[in-house]
């Protein structure tokens, strides 16, 4: 018999062998990365899998061993247990020992030897409190102690019932090295548009934009980042998603006043359950501001501005104006910008949107482009005009 998963959706439990019809509310039109269903066992699988540690740096080791993801294992206190420390994690460690990355990459990859030492010494010397996060017997993360967790699995338990209450479809999901990810759309809404004076397509592309109300849900427990809420669009004819990040609204994990973090180690555990409770329906009110019509109309709006502005000259040129995108990614977007002919601001954000569909690119790699196009829409029109005219 199979065992229940205990993710419940608006009241349905879902488990391995879900059956379509139960979930048609919010079917998972999946295009990269997980699952619904699948999503929902890997988190329940997480949580019961998660070992969290407090402990002084005096009582933390590390020692070269080729057997963990950075070639580094830690020791806690007096447990026998070995812990392979990822790369993430170790990242970490360099951060709060103030070790610059590049130099914590080389020596874990060449010397990690001398990268145990260093850290061992710094952790003598400097002693800290400090969260050792574990999964699958491996160290994750190393966090303040006064981090305070919000989980994946609460997470999907507070969104998902909103995304039910609005109609919404789950196009993709995905559990990271490092974060949750979840995107929807509303394909109940729908609003079309078209580039001033185009009304036919020449055979090559539809100048046609049938957009839905978008949004990405994220959340790390391993403090890459906040909880984010990103509204964006969904376009209909290629399943693009542009997230504008002008709306995003995040909650982090630590108060932002050093109180906050100190009357939340004081609470009792009642308390701090309450104040959960509360914090995960304030995380449901975002989503369900994002969703709703009034950003949506905003975004549709901007967009077909950019539509009607100052065209590229050069393509090939403008690409590499681009931030942030390595040579074969210049690439892509080049390709995908001449395949959609269109060469104003909206169809820049349009090119970086339809490669990160592209099956080379990872998921987090994908929400990063996604997101790069929403800053291209958002550009004042002098920043896009230096780009749309770059010689």
């Amino acid at each position: 018999m199979e065992a229940t998963v205990e993710l419940a959706i608006s009241g349905v439990v879902v488990t391995p062998s879900l059956e379509r019809k139960q979930m048609k509310s919010i079917n998972n039109s999946k295009t990269k990365g997980m699952s619904l269903e699948e999503m929902a066992v890997e988190l329940t699988r997480q949580k019961d899998a998660k070992r969290d540690f407090v402990a002084t740096t005096t009582d933390i080791k590390v020692s070269a061993d080729s057997e963990s993801p950075t070639n580094l294992m830690l020791h806690l206190g007096d447990m026998t247990d070995r812990f392979p420390v990822r790369k993430h994690a170790i990242r970490q460690i360099g951060t709060q020992l103030k070790i610059p990355a590049p130099f914590v990459d080389r020596l874990a990859k060449d010397h990690p030897d001398m990268l145990a030492w260093n850290v061992n010494k710094l952790f003598e010397r400097e002693p800290a409190d400090r969260m050792i996060r574990t999964l699958d017997g491996q160290v994750r993360a190393y966090m303040s102690d006064k981090y305070r967790p919000l989980d994946n699995f609460d997470f999907a338990n507070a969104v998902l019932p909103k995304l039910i209450e609005f109609k919404a479809e789950v196009t993709s999901c995905d559990i990271t090295e490092t974060r949750l990810y979840i995107k929807g759309k509303i394909p109940g809404v729908e609003k079309i548009v078209a580039k001033a004076g185009t009304f036919h397509g020449d055979g090559g592309h539809n100048p046609i934009h049938r957009f839905s109300p978008g949004i990405c849900l994220s959340n790390s427990e391993v403090g890459a980042g906040s909880l984010a809420v990103e509204p964006g669009i969904h376009e209909r004819d290629c399943s693009n998603l542009l997230i504008i990040g002008s709306n995003a609204m995040r909650k982090y994990h630590v108060g932002k006043k050093l109180s906050d973090e100190q009357l939340f180690e004081l609470y009792t555990d009642a308390t701090k359950t309450a104040a959960d409770r509360a914090f995960w329906m304030q995380v449901a009110d975002l989503v369900q501001a994002g969703l709703d019509g009034t950003m949506f109309e905003r975004m549709v709006a901007e967009c077909e501005a950019k539509m009607n502005g100052t065209e590229i000259e050069k393509p090939s040129i403008a690409v590499k104006e681009l931030p942030n995108l390595t040579e074969s990614e210049q690439e892509g977007v080049l390709a995908s910008l001449i395949k959609g002919g269109d060469l104003s601001q909206f169809g820049m954000q349009w090119a970086l949107t339809h490669y990160a569909q592209n099956d080379e690119v990872s998921y987090e790699r994908q929400v990063e482009l996604e997101r790069m196009g929403g800053n291209v829409i958002e550009l004042p029109t002098s920043q896009w005009e230096r780009i749309a005219t770059a010689a």
